[in-house]
């Protein structure tokens, strides 16, 4: 039997063995993420879970994070699934995530200023905060922020602004929409340039992806296709950039933005490259033309570790098989659909393994 919990817990959930408690907004779908006789809660921005033992067993038991795998034989749920997939008004949990970003790359960068942090953790704290930013504007970019238009580009800007000099989010959309279209297409993904070449070569590749993204953009072909407006936009983030670089060279702080913005966003995008468009894609052989089940991967074990760092990515298949989701409900979408899913023969791969299973 469990102890009782102190007042002001609220029991949401009691069936049998299982227990869910709200704190938070995810508390409808905690059971999707954690139905192994556990206990769920919400807790700083992460669903946790307590083993039963823990309430009785304090010192023998410690806290972790949520199992996201369901049994094999646990029926969909359409009504969640639908739920789920559906577009939020507001993305809270992402708008929380750019604050958070731009809150660790300021405070890192005056701590550094001001001489109270080393040069290594403010590079190293600027480019997790660059990184955490990329999954706000690559959220945006497929509408996913809001369902306000207007609202949802301008968090997209936001979130671009931490990873490049200017916001160009407008040139980012674009590109990754090519990527969703034409998945592992060697000639049309501009995200294939991620895997190819030798494998010393790869790390460049990772590191210059962006590049890539502008050349495309600017060829004369695509370029001039693209609506007025979003070609006056890509002007206009030219010059904010321009702006930016100039004013920090006559104020005499470029060493500054190179050692705290150019740095530190030049190693996030080295990580996002290989974890967001490398591995998920590997071995870039299937398309999403003719396997969109095969295209992309999901990295399954060890959710408690390998989602808060890939940011729910590690099931990047549920991200291209419903794109406009937002990437803290990527997983209960695919539990809560699980068993239709899984008869699509999905690709899926283990945590430390870069190949798919032979047989998923």
């Amino acid at each position: 039997m469990h102890k009782q919990l102190r007042p002001g817990r609220r029991q949401m959930r009691s069936a049998g063995r299982n227990h869910v408690f709200n704190i938070g907004p995810f508390a409808p779908y905690c059971h999707y993420l954690s139905p192994h006789c556990h206990s769920t809660f919400w807790l700083s921005g992460r669903l946790y879970s307590i083993n039963r033992s823990f309430l009785t067993k304090p010192r023998s038991n410690r806290l972790t994070m949520a199992s996201y795998s369901p049994p094999s034989n646990q029926a969909d749920d359409p009504v969640l699934f639908k739920k789920l997939i559906q577009k939020p008004k507001i993305a809270w949990p992402t708008i929380i995530l750019l604050i958070a970003a731009y809150t660790v790359f300021g405070l890192s960068s005056f701590a550094f200023v001001s001489d109270s942090l080393p040069l290594i953790w403010a590079v190293l704290f600027n480019a997790i905060a660059s990184y955490m930013a990329f999954t706000v504007a690559h959220d945006a970019t497929h509408s996913s922020v809001s369902s306000n238009r207007r609202l949802n580009d301008w968090v997209g800007r936001a979130g671009v602004s931490l990873l490049e000099p200017g916001p160009f989010f407008l040139l980012f959309r674009f590109i990754h929409m090519q990527h969703h279209r034409f998945t592992n297409d060697e000639h049309k993904d501009p995200d294939f340039y991620s895997g190819k070449g030798p494998a010393w070569l790869l790390p460049l590749r990772w590191l210059t992806l962006d590049g890539v993204y502008f050349r495309v953009y600017l060829n004369s072909d695509t370029f001039k296709r693209r609506p007025k407006s979003e070609r006056r936009e890509f002007y206009l983030a030219v010059l904010f950039g321009a702006a930016i670089i100039i004013a920090v060279t006559l104020a005499g702080w470029l060493h500054y933005y190179l050692l705290l913005f150019f740095i530190p966003t030049r190693i996030a995008k080295l990580f996002i490259t290989f974890a967001f468009d490398f591995l998920p894609h590997y071995p870039h052989k299937a398309t999403a033309k003719d396997e969109p089940y095969r295209c992309t991967t999901n990295r399954v074990g060890m959710e408690w570790l390998m989602t808060p760092i890939f940011l729910s990515q590690n099931y990047h298949l549920v991200h291209h098989l419903y794109p406009t989701v937002p990437f803290y409900r990527l997983i209960g979408v695919w539990n809560a659909r699980k068993q239709y899913h899984l008869s699509q023969n999905p690709a899926i791969t283990d945590t430390f393994s870069l190949h798919p299973r032979e047989n998923s």
